[in-house]
């Protein structure tokens, strides 16, 4: 019977960032890991940012799990059961864990897989700015969890982690039955991993009834062909956030100046931009509200300004 794991958490958490070094184990492990990756736009950046690193990968593009894609998603299940493959989903930021239980309740899915472990990521920076209905999708994700992960510990103090996973705590409203952890991600061992897949899942009572997420959110993709430095990237991004909308997620590679390209990652409250090689597509994808094409076009296509010049 084949063993799924769920990874959720809210956009710009740490899905993927996770999710690398969790494969890396379970192939230590003996196991066969395929991650289902599913975006809520039609052009899956995390998939080429797991491939590059050796991960299989099956994709879900064009909506979410939990709604437009619930029947994709289990026949994509049935067929990776068949295959013996460990599976671990990753689903778009915006996901309600409900449809996910109900998909893995179904009795052909039931006869065939089960639940491992539902991990939860959450980056503590973000629990304060989110409006109010992104924040039910973010309660609902953290109370179905086994496990929360906290992300970016490593550049908090201790006291703020110890706060952080005290707030945790308090939305789970169930102290002791939740693995938290704070350990910063490079440092997790070999033992941590071992009790994150362990932890097991939780089916809470949800706040949320059905969300229609594309009434609430939009992605777009744009090109990104205008070479940049560093220092570029990141401007040009907080620019975009400023400017075009209520921007949530920004991801995607831009052309360096001087060859290859940036994985750029930009949520609210930073931007971050990584050194690779090979032949990437210089594209961007943006998830968020009220978002303005032109203006996210403006900083990230060298043709469109060339036109306004």
């Amino acid at each position: 019977m084949a063993v799924v794991d769920l990874v959720s958490g809210f956009l710009g958490a740490g899905k993927t960032t996770f999710i690398k070094p969790y494969v890396a184990w379970l192939k230590a492990c003996g196991k066969r890991p395929v991650v289902v990756e599913n975006e809520f736009g039609f052009l899956n950046i995390d998939s080429a940012v797991l491939r590059s690193v050796g991960v299989d990968v099956a994709e879900l593009s064009g909506g979410c799990l939990c709604c437009g894609l619930k029947a994709a998603f289990r026949d994509l299940l049935l067929q990776l059961a068949r295959s013996d493959a460990h599976i671990v989903v990753e689903p778009s930021g915006i996901f309600n864990p409900r449809d996910f239980f109900a998909v893995m309740a179904e009795p052909e899915v039931a006869a065939r897989c089960h639940i491992g472990t539902v991990i939860t990521v959450v980056d503590p920076y973000a629990m304060d700015r989110l409006d109010p209905q992104s924040a039910v999708l973010f309660r609902d994700q953290v109370r179905a969890a086994g496990a929360v992960l906290l992300s970016r510990t490593g550049e908090m103090p201790d006291e703020d982690c110890v706060a952080a996973a005290m707030r945790v705590e308090a939305l789970l409203n169930r102290p002791g039955e939740t693995l938290i952890e704070t350990t910063p991600w490079d440092l997790l061992t070999e033992a941590d991993f071992a009790r994150l897949s362990r932890s097991g899942s939780y089916q809470a009572e949800e706040e949320g009834g059905f969300i229609d997420h594309a009434a609430l959110y939009q992605s777009l993709v744009i090109r990104s062909d205008k070479p940049l430095d560093k220092v570029e990237v990141c401007e040009a991004m907080d620019a975009a956030r400023r400017t075009a909308g209520e921007v949530i997620r920004l991801k995607g590679y831009i052309p360096r100046r001087d060859g290859g390209f940036w994985e750029v990652n930009g949520t609210p409250d930073r931007s971050e931009a990584r050194e690779v090689d090979g032949n990437a597509r210089a594209f961007l994808v943006a998830i968020g509200r009220h978002l303005h094409r032109e203006t996210l076009e403006s900083f990230f296509m060298k043709e469109l300004i060339k036109r306004s010049n």
